[in-house]
Order: structure tokens, then sequence, then C-alpha cells
């Protein structure tokens, strides 16, 4: 055995050693691979915060925030304004002319309630198909939607209530050899 082969007592530091890239071994190439750039991910900032939001008039850089809330058969776009007068117009209709039934505005308001800026925001919506509930829930998600654009440090307080969730719940399509989704023919033993 020579010295050099022999197994050592003392412990030795291994030198440090170029990472390869991550490719298959018939593409490495045998000399040193060069160092990759890290590139690192910067967060965007907020566009407003909270209390400028709430507290005093809006100021924004674009003419409009728009988003799209759908339910059951229902679609409603919207674009949320903010200038004044404030106004809530669905189909060209106010909101109270449009939903005649006090639930419906109220599920359109919530969000405007929520965030504290009712009165502050004009609201032009767009509704097709369906029926008005299913109307006005779109119309609430679409609002929330619009509002999270508009400010992302809604979210949470919008995500809390449950107005940024799409409900999934749709008619069943109705199966060959039944009467409706599930609905069986009467049978009779005799």
């Amino acid at each position: 055995m020579s010295p050099s082969s022999a197994p050592s007592s003392k412990k030795t530091a291994r030198k440090p050693t170029a990472r390869r890239a991550l490719a298959p071994k018939h593409m490495r190439a045998e000399k040193a691979v060069q160092a990759i750039p890290v590139i690192k991910h910067v967060a965007p900032k907020a566009h407003h915060d909270l209390k400028s939001a709430t507290l005093k008039a809006v100021q924004t850089d674009k003419r409009f925030y728009y988003a799209v809330g759908r339910r059951k058969e229902s679609i409603v776009g919207v674009r949320l304004y903010f200038t004044q007068p404030a106004a809530f117009k669905v189909n060209g209709k106010d909101l109270e002319q449009y939903f005649s039934y006090p639930l419906y505005t109220a599920l359109a308001r919530a969000p405007f309630e929520l965030t504290g800026l009712e009165g502050k925001v004009s609201v032009v919506a767009h509704a097709n198909g369906g029926g008005k509930h299913g109307q006005a829930v779109a119309l609430r998600l679409a609002v929330s939607r619009a509002l999270v654009a508009y400010n992302e440090q809604l979210r949470p307080t919008l995500r809390a209530h449950g107005y940024l969730t799409r409900d999934p719940r749709a008619k069943e399509r109705k199966k060959y050899g039944l009467k409706r989704a599930r609905r069986a023919p009467q049978w009779q033993k005799r």
C-alpha cells in the first residue's frame, strides 16, 4: 500500500465542488457549469391601503374596475367607477327598480356595506340569464371581485364572509329513462 492510498486517521475537510445543472448526463458538458443567476420574486405593493379606501374619497389611476360573477345560469358583468354621485345601475335601471325584492338589493349591496365603501362607488352591471336570486348572488360575487381588483387588502374581509366563493350548485342534468335528474317513472307491482 502506498502512503497516499492508505486511510488516514485524521479527518480532512472536503473541497467544495461546483453544482451541476439539472440536465441529463448526456447533455452535460465536461467543462465547469457556469453559475445560473438567481432571480428573486418581489411582491407588488398594494395599490391602496385600507384606510384610504374606507375613510376618504378614493383617487384611482384606472377609469373603472371590471369583474364577472356567475351563479346557476346567471352571468353578471360589473364595472366599478369611483366617481360622484354614486349610482347603482343594473341593465340600465336603478338597483331597487331592477330587484324589487329587498333581499336581492341587500345581497348586491353587502360587499360595500362590509368594506365601508357604500355611497362612494358607482356600479354599472349587466345581468343576463337565470332568475333574480341567481343574478343577485352573481352580482354580489362580481362586485366583490371588482373590489379586490381595486384594493387587494379587502380580500381577507370579503373572503371571511364568503363573498368571493362562487356557489357551484346548479341544476343536475336529466338522465335518459328517468323523468328528471333522479325521478324514476312510477313503478306498479300488479
